[in-house]
């Protein structure tokens, strides 16, 4: 991808403003990815992935470890929406920037 990746999130719930926070909080150059960057990290179908939450597969690398299934990116849907990937099939959805249920803090490094 280009991009450094955190080798973990942020290991909890957490809001998108709070993703937002952790990520910088990292230190200079740690950011939210975009949905695409997120995306580029998912593996297709066929590939193994790792076990994350209960029976359910989190299709990307083990080198990267995750406690959720849905990792949001930095890019914003409107005043209130935020972008995440659900890393069991690949797809991207807008939600409540507030919610917190199962979302994380991936960061990336430019």
């Amino acid at each position: 991808t280009g991009l450094f990746w955190a080798s973990k999130d942020n290991g909890g719930d957490i809001d998108w403003a709070g993703a937002t926070s952790y990520c910088q909080s990292l230190g200079s150059g740690w950011a939210l990815p975009t949905i695409e960057e997120l995306h580029a990290i998912y593996l297709p179908e066929g590939e193994v992935g790792q076990s994350c939450i209960g029976e359910l597969t989190c299709k990307l690398t083990p080198l990267i470890s995750v406690t959720g299934l849905t990792p949001w990116s930095q890019d914003a849907n409107g005043p209130s929406e935020a972008w995440y990937l659900y890393l069991a099939d690949g797809e991207k959805y807008a939600y409540d920037a507030t919610d917190t249920h199962g979302r994380r803090a991936l960061c990336v490094r430019r």
